[in-house]
């Protein structure tokens, strides 16, 4: 779950102030109305594709619903074995994969707890400490782990409208492992702060810090 934190809640409240402002179609599904904000820097598209790394859920607290109600597809990443069998259920258009994303292929000790419904309680085996220290009763599983490069790769996709990276702390990991110079998206959304010097050499431009997440526009000259 996203704990907003306290220090961070002007830019909260600001983007907010910018979602009323400049927001069209203003329902949202995601927990920090994300989708209304990628709405408005992606154009308020009809159509498009989008690539959302720890997907979590078709329905609850979900970055892409709104997209995909409107007739976008794209691909959905997300480890959670039960949380995958949604997907397949419920987005049909979509590619939806069960595994995890990190710079080189192999396997990683996913923990989760058991019948949940949001992402508050998942994470690779970095994040195990924290949710000890919140007291879950998690199990684990080894998942399978792939770049980000090899999801466009195999799906043959070299330009997405939009890519959400919500991956409880293990953003960094997802960002190295894409090609960023050959694979690009129009917006990134990507949990947490920081990454404004790594993505700046592959021409992002930081346009908004809700608070909780920090999201990145491709400036025109990148020809996307």
């Amino acid at each position: 779950m996203r704990i907003l934190n306290p220090r961070y809640q002007f830019y909260h409240r600001l983007a907010f102030l910018y979602v009323r402002l400049f927001g069209k179609d203003k329902i949202s599904y995601s927990s920090n109305k994300e989708d209304v904000i990628i709405d408005i820097l992606t154009g308020f598209k009809q159509n498009g594709v989008y690539i959302d790394v720890g997907a979590n859920h078709p329905d609850i607290i979900s970055v892409t619903k709104k997209f995909y109600d409107r007739g976008w597809s794209g691909v959905n990443i997300e480890p959670n074995y039960d949380n995958y069998l949604l997907f397949l259920e419920k987005r049909k258009r979509d590619i939806n994969l069960n595994f995890g994303i990190a710079e080189k292929e192999g396997e990683a000790d996913f923990f989760f707890k058991p019948n949940a419904t949001t992402a508050e309680s998942t994470g690779f085996t970095f994040s195990k400490k924290v949710y000890d220290e919140r007291g879950h009763d998690l199990k684990s599983k080894k998942v399978k782990m792939m770049p980000l490069r090899k999801i466009f790769e195999d799906n043959g996709l070299v330009a997405v409208d939009f890519i959400n990276i919500d991956t409880e702390g293990f953003e960094n990991e997802v960002l190295k492992s894409n090609d960023w110079k050959k694979y690009k998206a129009r917006v990134l959304c990507v949990e947490g702060k920081g990454y404004d010097k790594f993505l700046k050499q592959f021409g992002y431009k930081k346009a908004l810090f809700d608070g909780i997440n920090t999201y990145y526009v491709l400036n025109d000259d990148n020809h996307f």
